[in-house]
C-alpha cells in the first residue's frame, strides 16, 4: 500500500495590484495554503514542527510586448504540528523585473511546496 504524501496545497490565492499613477500591474502576490496530515500510527513519530518551502515560477505580459517575460520566487515557514496534522499559509510576493512598457497581465506557471 502507498504512502500518501503527507503535504498538499489547499488553495492558492493569486492577487496583483494595480499602479496608482501608472497604469498596468505593480505586482502580484500568491497565498498558499498547506495542510500537513502525517497518518496514524506514523503520527507518534513525527516531530513538533515542519520547514516548508514553497517555490513558484510566474509569468508577465507587458503591454505592446512580443513574449511573455518570466520570473521567480520563493519562501519558507514553520508549520506546528499536533498530534500529526497542521496547518499553514505561505505568501509569495512576484515582483517583476525592470520594464519601461505597463504590465497588463500575470499568471502562475508552476508551484511546488515541500519539506525545508
Amino acid at each position: 500500500m502507498p504512502f500518501p504524501d503527507p503535504l498538499r496545497i489547499r488553495d492558492v490565492r493569486f492577487d496583483c495590484a494595480e499602479g496608482y499613477i501608472s497604469s498596468g500591474l505593480t505586482g502580484c502576490t500568491a497565498e498558499v495554503d498547506i495542510a500537513i496530515t502525517i497518518p496514524p500510527p506514523y503520527d507518534a513519530f513525527a516531530a513538533d514542527s515542519v520547514r516548508i518551502r514553497c517555490d513558484a515560477e510566474f509569468y508577465y505580459q507587458v503591454q505592446d510586448g512580443l513574449f511573455q517575460q518570466s520570473g521567480s520566487d520563493w519562501t519558507t515557514k514553520t508549520v506546528y504540528l499536533s498530534f500529526g496534522s497542521g496547518r499553514g499559509t505561505l505568501l509569495l510576493d512576484l515582483t517583476f523585473g525592470f520594464t519601461t512598457a505597463p504590465v497588463i497581465s500575470a499568471g502562475i506557471d508552476d508551484l511546488s511546496c515541500r519539506p525545508d
